[in-house]
């Protein structure tokens, strides 16, 4: 499992061993609690996830979800089995890349809301996204959730153009509306810092979430973020599910076609 880790992450060997450190700590202490899920194919380690319960209403924390990336298509369809199998019973949380497939594929069509930003996590040089799911999700009600890709991507404010200050904030707090906004990717796996400092504005300090993710353009390279003030997440239960330590899932974790 750890191989895994480094393969996958060879582009950030530093980032690679903090995962693998995390992950090598959480299964020690894992217990009766702890659920893994893993698939062996023909003696060889396919993909593996694991969930924690944390809080008090059951929810679970998602965590060493990963891939091999030499068998991309296999292992994503067993990941995307397990998570909504237990999706099916429980809250569920964890973090994810922001420049990889697998947030757009969280966010924008499994029923996640990234809650927060975590810059340069463990000092790695790697950001991540704190992402929610509820069990009910008839309860969001967010208005991007019958936006059309095309229709976001129409009312899309350029980020280039904008600075994160008070009156931009204000300008937007009026009729409590989503904040549309197209940033771009700095390469293949990260995002624009610019893009980052907003979205921690939004969500760190103004208790937005972020409804719809995604990658567009002929390169994929154009991100398009749905902000919205939070209703109906896990703060509504009077709980946090997320832990202070987590996983990056993994890029190859999940797909965001």
């Amino acid at each position: 499992m750890s191989r895994v880790y480094r393969e996958n992450y060879s582009h950030n060997p530093a980032f690679a061993e903090i995962l693998v450190r995390d992950f090598e700590e959480k299964m020690r202490a894992a217990g009766t609690e702890t659920k893994m899920y893993v698939f062996h194919k023909d003696n060889k380690l396919i993909a593996f996830c694991g969930f924690d319960e944390v809080g008090e209403n059951g929810g679970e924390y998602m965590w060493g979800v990963n891939a091999d990336k030499r068998l991309r298509g296999v292992g994503d369809v067993f990941l995307r089995t397990a998570i909504h199998k237990e999706a099916e019973e429980h809250d569920l949380s964890g973090l994810c890349s922001p420049g990889s497939p697998v947030a757009s594929y969280y966010i924008d069509k499994s029923g996640f809301v990234a809650k927060r930003v975590f810059e340069n996590y463990g000092g790695s040089g790697e950001d991540g996204f704190e992402i929610v799911r509820v069990q009910d999700r008839s309860s969001r009600g967010y208005a991007a959730d019958t936006m059309s890709r095309d229709d976001i991507i129409a009312d899309a404010v350029d980020g280039k153009s904008l600075k994160a200050d008070e009156k931009f904030f204000a300008d937007r707090d009026r009729g409590n509306k989503p904040i549309i906004l197209k940033f771009r990717k700095q390469d293949e796996r990260s995002v624009e810092r610019p893009f980052v400092r907003f979205a921690q504005e939004l969500m760190n300090q103004r208790g937005m979430v972020m409804t719809r993710y995604f990658f567009s353009g002929p390169k994929k390279n154009e991100i398009y973020a749905v902000f919205e003030q939070e209703r109906g997440e896990s703060e509504a239960k009077g709980e946090t599910l997320i832990p202070l330590k987590g996983h990056i899932f993994s890029e190859r974790g999940g797909s965001s076609e």
